[in-house]
């Protein structure tokens, strides 16, 4: 009787498997190893607000052959304010 109860469970069991496809581990791109990893964005920070940010979100701006990155327009325009006045 268990035999056959247990028989029937792995039955199931490969019959699941087989219906419900790969899981989400088999269906994720894999990386290749030949291949260098990149990285995506670098995190910056504001010299006003002091708040980081990815450096392609952000407006740059050169100031005196630097480029500068600010978080928002706002941002780069208080730097320059401060800036003028000294």
């Amino acid at each position: 009787m268990w035999l056959k109860f247990i028989i029937f469970a792995g039955l199931g069991y490969l019959v699941y498997k087989a219906l419900a496809g790969p899981g989400p581990e088999k269906s994720r791109p894999r990386m290749d190893s030949s291949q260098p990893k990149q990285i995506d964005d670098v995190m910056v920070q504001d010299p006003v607000c002091k708040v980081y940010f990815p450096r392609r979100e952000g407006v740059t701006a050169r100031v005196d052959g630097q480029i500068i990155h600010f978080c928002s327009e706002e941002c780069m325009e208080k730097y320059f304010k401060q800036n003028s006045k000294q």
